[in-house]
Formats: C-alpha cells, sequence, structure tokens
C-alpha cells in the first residue's frame, strides 16, 4: 500500500497509512492542520492560510503532493515498497 509522508519545516513529523480511513492533526507555521484520509485519498480539510490552497485538491498516488506553503506543511504519497536490496 501507499503511505503519505507529512514534513513540517522539512523535518518528517507524520506517517500516514492511505489504506486506513483517519483523521490527523498537524501543527504548521500559522496553527493545526486537518488532514482526512478516506477510501485511499487524502484531503487537508482545514488549515490556515489566506488562500487555502492545499483545501483544494485530494491526491492519492504515489508521486502526487500537497504543498500548504504558508503552514510549512509538505504532504508526499509515496510507496512503502523498497525499490531494491543492497548486500555485502
Amino acid at each position: 500500500g501507499n503511505i503519505a509522508n507529512v514534513y513540517y519545516n522539512n523535518n518528517l513529523v507524520l506517517k500516514i497509512d492511505l489504506t486506513k480511513n483517519n483523521e490527523y492533526d498537524v501543527q504548521g507555521e500559522n496553527g493545526n492542520i486537518h488532514i482526512k484520509v478516506k477510501d485511499n485519498y487524502l484531503s487537508v480539510t482545514d488549515e490556515i492560510s489566506p488562500y487555502h490552497i492545499c483545501q483544494k485538491k485530494q491526491i492519492h498516488n504515489i508521486g502526487e503532493s500537497l504543498i500548504c506553503l504558508p503552514n510549512k506543511v509538505v504532504i508526499k504519497i509515496e510507496s512503502n515498497e523498497l525499490d531494491g536490496v543492497v548486500g555485502d
């Protein structure tokens, strides 16, 4: 399955399993950001910013992201599977 990594100020603060419907809160620069996962789709449902741009889109594919720029929060969907194995 896919996971969403949530970064605040370039630091990983939360890993979200997109296969489980749930809601999360993350602290951003301007206040709380509310994230909702439903049926493998992730959306930001509440945040404080002038234009609320990151509330206008849902994401669910690997490589997609939501960027809440005034809040310094970035959400990226990535695969939780290994790309390869390195050995001795």
